[in-house]
């Protein structure tokens, strides 16, 4: 467990992806419950749109023919016979080619119209043509596009009411540890609220996955190796929460160890340098430290990778800012360090305030950004830096 001795995070995710080569399976679902699915399929459109020509703007609908001399005395037109109205997106009568926006006429009392136009008329003005907006055979989107509302819109356009995604990798995330009880309790001398599954939960659903959260399970050996066993047999990965170090009831990197394929404890990474990561059965089993940012770095770098393995896509990009720094950082000589920091709008642009562990639990509550320093690195105060939000 020294320094020198431990992987990077990129190696250790490289040797669980050399080692679980999962093929994802797929289902249909109706497009209304699609959204940050990812798609399973190239999709081509169904629907040609407009289906026949059809109204640009709200307006009225003109022979160009009638203004080849100029603009024609409109007072006596009738409506029907001169022109009809075209509403946006709406077909119009056959005998019209042209479509006047709204904004330029006005209706006079007696039927006729009145027109105010800045340039001549073109054939065709304020028309959209047969197929302008999609055509049927048009690829729409491609496989392991992660839709977004606007894709959605234009499944909707294409014809489709339902479309094929993958399946969701079902994470499973065991707590462990005796001391531990439910949230919403107040502990006692010598408990301690089991606070780290809500976060775990809601970071893995928002990258895709379906999470079981297991109960509490109490350091008891015999208790631990029947939970993982059924973890295995119902999900494609196992997060264990606790007992990663050398603690007396540590028993957790010592049950993953002995039945694993593969298997690496530590990471030259802090917070959560103790992780375990395993292959057990063909599915990866990932030991995370106990203290809450060290669970959150692991998850970040290591069961993040997992479910995008997992979906069959790549890991998107982070979402990312120049900031500027307000205060000195400098990692670890041997370790690279996930620095926490809050980020403030201001005048200047975005300031970034490194954030320390003494300042508490509202810590993690305050802190919506992150960079991850590589070993030995150092920062000055002032210094322009990309940060990645949260």
């Amino acid at each position: 467990m020294k320094p020198d001795n431990l992987p990077e995070r990129g190696e250790i995710i490289a040797r669980l992806y050399e080692h679980w080569q999962p093929v994802p399976s797929h289902e249909t679902v109706k497009l209304d419950a699609a959204c940050g699915r990812v798609l399973a399929a190239d999709l081509e459109s169904k629907a040609t749109l407009p289906v026949c020509r059809s109204a640009g703007p709200d307006g009225i609908a003109v022979r160009v023919s009638d203004f080849e001399n100029g603009v024609p005395d409109t007072k006596g037109w009738k409506k029907g016979i001169d022109f009809c109205m075209a509403d946006t997106g709406d077909d119009f009568d056959d005998p019209f080619d042209t479509v006047i926006p709204i904004e330029a006429v006005s209706f006079l009392d007696h039927g006729g119209v009145e027109l105010r136009l800045d340039k001549p008329l073109e054939r065709g003005q304020g028309v959209s043509l047969r197929g302008s907006r999609l055509e049927e055979g048009e690829l729409l989107l491609e496989k392991g596009a992660v839709l977004t509302p606007w894709n959605l819109n234009l499944l909707a356009s294409g014809g489709y009411g339902e479309v094929p995604v993958i399946v969701k990798p079902k994470v499973i995330y065991i707590p462990t540890g005796s001391e531990l009880i439910d949230p919403g309790s107040l502990p006692a001398r010598g408990e301690n609220i089991e606070s780290n599954g809500l976060m775990i939960q809601s970071l893995l659903e928002s990258w895709g996955a379906q999470v079981v959260r297991y109960p509490i399970c109490k350091d008891i050996q015999c208790n631990l190796e029947d939970m993982l066993q059924k973890a295995l047999l119902e999900g494609d990965i196992v997060l264990i929460n606790g007992g990663s170090s050398k603690g007396s009831e540590d028993f957790n990197t010592r049950m993953i160890r002995s039945r694993s394929t593969y298997f690496q404890h530590g990471a030259r990474s802090v917070p959560g340098f103790p992780v375990g990561a395993g292959m057990v059965e063909g599915k990866p089993v990932i030991n995370l430290p106990g203290p809450p940012m060290a669970a959150f770095s692991v998850v970040h770098w290591c069961a993040k990778a997992l479910v995008f393995r997992g979906l069959g896509i790549p890991v998107p990009m982070p979402k990312t800012t120049e900031a500027i720094l307000q205060e000195e950082m400098k990692a670890p000589e041997k370790l690279d360090f996930y620095q926490r920091l809050y980020l403030k709008e201001s005048s200047q642009g975005i300031l970034a305030f490194p954030m320390k562990q003494e300042r508490g639990a509202r810590c993690m509550a305050l802190c919506n950004g992150l960079i991850v320093l590589r070993a030995g690195s150092y920062y000055e105060k002032g210094q322009r830096i990309l940060v990645e939000w949260l």
